[in-house]
């Protein structure tokens, strides 16, 4: 099996479980308020495959992130967007996962 077609495989289970397909490459850490992208992703995303972040956990976990650098301070500058190889909406994705933590609080 190609590589390209393992990777479709990877991030159609991604979209179905909800989870977000960022790979971690880091790209977008140049935040002007220096929101913590790719740490909040992969949480979201093991609370949302269930792999390791029950609801209690990605809260806990979540908390750990100064507030001032959660997904919520996003300044919609967009900066991150134009880094991110994925073409991940990333500001947008920054409100799913801040609904998500409020949600559960």
């Amino acid at each position: 099996m190609s590589s390209g077609k393992v990777y479709k495989q990877v991030i159609e289970k991604y979209r179905l479980a909800g989870a977000i397909a960022c790979t971690g490459c880091k790209y977008c850490i140049e935040c002007p308020v220096g929101i913590e992208i790719p740490k909040i992703f992969m949480m979201y995303n093991q609370h949302k495959n269930g792999t390791k972040f029950r609801d209690w956990q990605f809260t806990m976990a979540y908390e750990q992130i100064p507030e001032d650098h959660r997904a919520d301070k996003c300044i919609n500058c967009g900066l991150c967007k134009t880094k991110c190889p994925q073409k991940l909406d990333i500001p947008n994705l920054l409100k799913e996962v801040d609904a998500l933590y409020k949600s559960l609080k």
